[in-house]
């Protein structure tokens, strides 16, 4: 028996590709490499650079659990238009730093700007939800760094928890 593959949704962050004024070149790549690696590509979004706009998208797509992981590509830099991460962090429940540094690293092998990103990972509910940069060849070099562990973190978040004092001896 085979397992389903992962869904995932795509979220691009950009006024200009909501526009309908540059293509969402990132947000293609991401969802080309995830498909490459065996995920289905279940939902695509562009937002115009909105912080309660993604805030709410996020939220839906966990709260109906619509999907397994969550990737978005833009917004987080240091600009004023940049609000990823803070619209990231108001929805998750637990942060994953090991996924954000592992992914700063391998940006910073590549070039000091990575320094500048403010990408944020994290889990609601049973959904990963994990930030790129817009730049399509910094996303995928960021999304590299984290592949090997997605389906892992993935399966944790689904399986049923038990927590220690169920394992109590009775007495």
């Amino acid at each position: 028996m085979s397992q389903q593959p992962l869904r995932v949704a795509v979220i691009t962050l950009s006024m200009r590709v909501a526009q309908g004024q540059r293509e969402d070149l990132g947000g293609d790549a991401v969802a080309s490499r995830m498909q490459q690696a065996g995920m289905q590509i279940a939902e695509r979004h562009v937002i115009a650079d909105d912080r309660d706009a993604l805030q709410a998208r996020l939220q839906a797509l966990c709260d109906e659990h619509r999907v397994d992981v969550i990737v978005t590509t833009g917004g987080t830099g240091v600009t004023e238009f940049d609000v990823t991460p803070e619209a990231t962090q108001a929805v998750i429940e637990k942060r994953l730093p090991g996924m954000e540094w592992a992914m700063m690293q391998a940006g910073l092998q590549k070039t000091p700007h990575a320094m500048l990103s403010r990408a944020v990972a994290g889990t609601r509910g049973k959904t990963l939800i994990i930030n790129l940069p817009g730049n399509p060849k910094g996303a995928v070099e960021n999304l590299e760094a984290i592949l090997p562990a997605i389906p892992h973190a993935v399966q944790l978040l689904s399986e049923k928890q038990v927590s220690d004092r169920d394992h109590q001896p009775r007495s």
